[in-house]
């Protein structure tokens, strides 16, 4: 019997050895990684880490939040107050968002935050992903470089988890870096190596109709399974936002006007509309409880000429937008423009408030009553996908242009 336990032990020591080593390995490259200014391709997997200890030395006086949306969307040098710095994470929900702005909240210099929500993001069906950040990722006393014992943690784990594959496919697939401001920047190759803009926007068409139908096309702000709750999320982040004392602007994002024209086929407009009210009365909701004005809530959806964007016909890329969900920093500049109170010809927002959002989804209903008229092809494209069994037509709702149906075009 010990002889066996001796071969036993034998066999097991080089696979201690090796998970040891790839430990002090991970480790290692991280707190290289992080220590180093330039600009970085380093994947989803070290994304998170290498924020937060650009955070850290930055001592950014105001901080942008949200999914990649704002990641790509929005660069801090365009935000009115010095050092910003772009908390974007890739795949996103209002639950890591919320766990950021906590996280974030507890750096003493901060003054001001910028939430960009993403529609999607409030899904509570997709999974919800563990938590990156701890008590210490931003600790004020932490002036040296080194990661948390337990930001280590979890990227170790995330690392474990994906496996070769995955550890391959974060070395590889790099098809934007992030800058020192935290920007997400897509590299020479493109976010969608080979394809033109035309191409572009009918790829992401298709893969939003299959996120679509990953949910068996119903959207919730809530999810026993997952133990999610989105709208509690986005209450306990505006919540702790109010109660430290800064400055919050809440930003609703713009969307391609085919992403628009996807979530109405699918019949998401009963769920985009009790977002907004939903958002209007939590935000006057923690704003009276507070004892604080209300944030200043804006809407860009529909937000004008650039949500509208063709596709140019030199195949070359658009300038307003990545996809039909991913804004660029252009896009992202004009909306902060207008938050300042500066005209722009090429997007509108509308700031929301009780007083104010019934006529604005009246607006937006007669804005999405018009897309079927207005753009017959994409309108027939989209109908003929969701007739189809890859999109579960049966479990979709598409029929809400009675008056310009295909059969009238």
């Amino acid at each position: 019997m010990r002889l066996a336990h001796r071969y036993m032990a034998i066999l097991l020591m080089p696979v201690l050895l090796a998970g040891l080593s790839f430990v002090a390995y991970l480790g290692y490259t991280t707190q290289q990684l992080i220590a180093d200014e330039r600009t970085r391709c380093v994947g989803a997997l070290l994304e998170p880490p290498l924020k937060a200890a650009q955070l850290r030395r930055s001592q950014a006086r105001a901080v942008i939040v949200g999914s990649s949306v704002a990641g790509f969307g929005v660069d801090p040098e365009h935000l009115p107050e010095p050092g910003a710095y772009n908390l974007g994470l890739a795949f996103g929900t209002m639950r890591t968002a919320r766990e950021t702005l906590d996280a974030a909240l507890r750096l003493p210099e901060l003054q001001a935050a910028y939430l960009v929500l993403d529609f999607a993001a409030f899904q509570a069906h997709q999974r919800v992903a563990e938590p990156w950040w701890d008590e210490n990722t931003f600790d004020e006393s932490s002036a040296t470089q080194n990661l948390s014992w337990a930001t280590l943690h979890a990227v170790t784990r995330r690392v474990w988890r994906a496996g070769l594959p995955g550890l391959l496919q974060n070395r590889e697939a790099c098809r934007y870096q992030v800058a020192r401001t935290g920007l997400y920047q897509p590299t020479g190759q493109g976010l969608y190596p080979g394809l033109d803009a035309a191409q572009i926007l009918l790829s992401q068409e298709h893969a939003h109709l299959g996120w679509v139908q990953a949910f068996a096309g119903a959207f919730a702000f809530v999810s026993p399974v997952n133990q999610a709750d989105t709208l509690t999320d986005f209450r306990l982040a505006l919540r702790a936002a109010y109660a430290r004392g800064i400055r919050l602007t809440v930003i609703m994002a713009p969307r391609h006007i085919r992403l628009e024209h996807l979530y109405a086929a699918v019949g998401y407009e009963p769920s985009i509309g009790r977002w907004m009210q939903e958002l209007v009365a939590i935000n006057e909701d923690e704003a009276l409880r507070a004892g604080r004005a209300a944030f200043p809530l804006w809407d860009f959806a529909f937000c004008g000429g650039a949500c509208a964007e063709l596709p140019p016909a030199d195949g070359s890329a658009m300038h307003w937008w990545l996809d039909i969900n991913h804004f660029t920093p252009a896009l992202g500049a004009e909306i902060l423009a207008a938050l300042a109170g500066k005209a722009s010809a090429v997007v509108a927002g509308r700031r929301l408030d009780s007083s104010s959002v019934d006529e604005h989804l009246a607006w937006r209903a007669a804005r999405v009553a018009e897309l079927a008229c207005a753009y017959p092809q994409d309108h027939q494209r989209l109908m003929n996908s969701l007739s189809t069994a890859q999109y579960g037509a049966s479990e979709l709702q598409f029929a809400a242009w009675a008056a310009c149906s295909p059969n009238n075009l």
